[in-house]
């Protein structure tokens, strides 16, 4: 995983979400980095380093081949640990 100094959190969410799309790694880092600029610019670090192609590959691979164990995967680590959570799956 690339370094996440002086960077925002890119949520494994978003990035599993988009390792199926046809958007390239330039394409994504480029709409990431106008969207942390635009949207966080007061809470960005000074030394804020926008997020490279490669990292961005990185964060979308490997893709996730199956989905319902994966959710079954961190819905069960999230219950081990106690948060509460909202459905029941």
């Amino acid at each position: 995983m690339p370094s996440s100094a002086n960077r925002p959190a890119l949520h494994h969410q978003c990035s599993w979400r988009a390792s199926t799309s046809a958007v390239t790694d330039d394409e994504l880092a480029a709409v990431t980095n106008l969207l942390f600029k635009r949207l966080s610019a007061e809470q960005l670090a000074e030394d804020f380093r926008p997020y490279t192609s490669a990292e961005i590959a990185a964060y979308r691979r490997p893709e996730l081949a199956d989905v319902p164990a994966v959710r079954y995967k961190v819905i069960s680590e999230l219950r081990r640990k106690g948060p509460p959570t909202k459905h029941e799956y």
